[in-house]
């Protein structure tokens, strides 16, 4: 076959040479400025079209969803989603920047739920559920430190930084009691180009069918989230709305053309400089070069925290006007629509569009169906303290404990060990 009969027209290479370079260019485009300054540039796009991250752009209307029984307002229901949904998929919590040093450690509460996590000696970040073996009372009682040990008040128990007991005293002589197994309960963590996320599942639940998987997660982390990043500001708030209200809505599927398929295939692909994570995270490029983690802690069906750190690669950072404008504003807007959807008397046109987000609504039935045939509840993050028996039928591990503690809390053997005195009444 004739060489030159392979080749394309000159025109038609320029043609497609020049839809990748435009295709590139707008793959490639940072956060928009007005979309971090608090609504003040009216020039955005409008409430239909625009992008669903926390801060881009002016403030949109009311949801058109409907005052479904229960989907903002009921208890039950939120304990569900805590055993659903907040228990079962990665959630960005932090920076590698928050631990500099061996012992470097910070506390969380994501959905009510204690953790700690802390840098060990070999370099590593773990997780752990912030309450002792023993008797679940709290071992790192400040909001951050560094600290080797972690240390119970009501025993005395000790813990190294890979969660290890290391210390038992008045426990650890006694015949049967082993150190082995008592450690802190572990909580998966991983980190992504310095976004640490926990999960208390052990791992990644999968496709959930709502936010982005992990493998996006880290896509967007190493485009845009700098390990060597610092944090340069945080900002906090309590709004009076339900969580769900922050979760953008998930977009319907637009048929592909082929030349568009054509071009996805040919550049590689770029993540959008705003992602959600569902259920609780908004990661954000910023036009200076810095990014920013917004992080919502559900508390109670209409009480949610919502905690922004910014990071900055050094020498960049700081000129992104208008940021803590931003999040206070998102934080009203929130709380003016849950404020509506939750009043008397909501329009009878508002009942019947969008009563739920169907797909949350899937992952809650799903688990409620799983937890009817097993007859409990199913809830990931709840730890149990075993109760061991040797072979011989005696009392071994936590079983000595426990069963040291019960006679001396009944009067066998005075006030001890497991007596609550003065000092441990805080």
């Amino acid at each position: 076959m004739d060489r030159d009969a392979l080749m394309l027209p000159f025109p038609v290479i320029v043609v497609a040479v020049a839809l990748l370079l435009l295709a590139s260019l707008f793959s490639r485009r940072p956060a928009r400025p007005e979309a971090f300054n608090g609504g003040a540039v009216a020039t955005g796009p409008t409430p239909q079209t625009r992008p669903a991250g926390p801060f881009s752009g002016p403030e949109e209307p009311v949801p058109r969803v409907g005052k479904e029984e229960g989907w903002w307002t009921c208890a039950r229901q939120f304990a569900l989603e805590r055993r659903a949904i907040f228990t079962t998929h990665s959630l960005p919590l932090t920076h590698t920047s928050h631990f500099p040093s061996p012992g470097s450690y910070t506390t969380f509460t994501p959905s009510s739920l204690p953790i700690v996590l802390i840098k060990g000696r070999d370099a590593n970040i773990r997780a752990f559920h912030n309450v002792c073996r023993h008797r679940a009372y709290t071992v790192a009682r400040k909001e951050s430190g560094t600290s080797l040990v972690l240390g119970c008040r009501y025993h005395g128990w000790s813990y190294d930084a890979r969660g290890r007991l290391t210390k038992a005293p008045h426990f650890d002589a006694l015949p049967g009691f082993r150190k082995e197994g008592m450690g802190l309960w572990p909580v998966g963590l991983s980190v992504l180009d310095g976004v640490v996320s926990v999960n208390f599942s052990g791992g990644e639940r999968g496709e959930s069918g709502k936010g982005r998987s992990e493998a996006e997660l880290a896509a967007w982390a190493a485009a845009f989230a700098d390990p060597s990043s610092r944090p340069v500001a945080r900002f906090e708030a309590k709004g009076a709305f339900n969580w769900k209200l922050a979760v953008p809505p998930q977009p319907a599927a637009a048929p592909i053309s082929p030349l568009i398929r054509l071009i996805s295939f040919l550049r590689p692909p770029h993540p959008d400089p705003e992602i959600y994570v569902f259920p609780l995270a908004h990661l954000a490029a910023l036009p200076s070069g810095a990014w920013s983690m917004t992080v919502y802690n559900p508390l109670e069906p209409g009480k949610t925290e919502v905690r922004m750190d910014v990071y900055a690669p050094e020498g960049q950072g700081g000129d992104d006007a208008g940021l803590e404008a931003g999040f206070r504003a998102r934080v009203r807007e929130l709380e003016r629509n849950y404020a509506v959807l939750t009043a008397p008397g909501l329009p009878a046109g508002l009942k019947g569009i969008g009563r739920q987000d169907p797909q949350i609504a899937a992952l809650l039935r799903e688990h409620a169906a799983r937890e009817r045939r097993a007859g409990a509840e199913i809830f990931q993050a709840a730890q149990q303290v075993p109760h061991e028996v040797g072979k011989g039928g005696e009392e071994v591990g936590n079983g000595v404990a426990e069963k040291v503690c019960r006679e001396l809390e009944s009067g066998v053997g005075g006030e001890g060990m497991c007596g609550r005195g003065p000092e441990l009444e805080w």
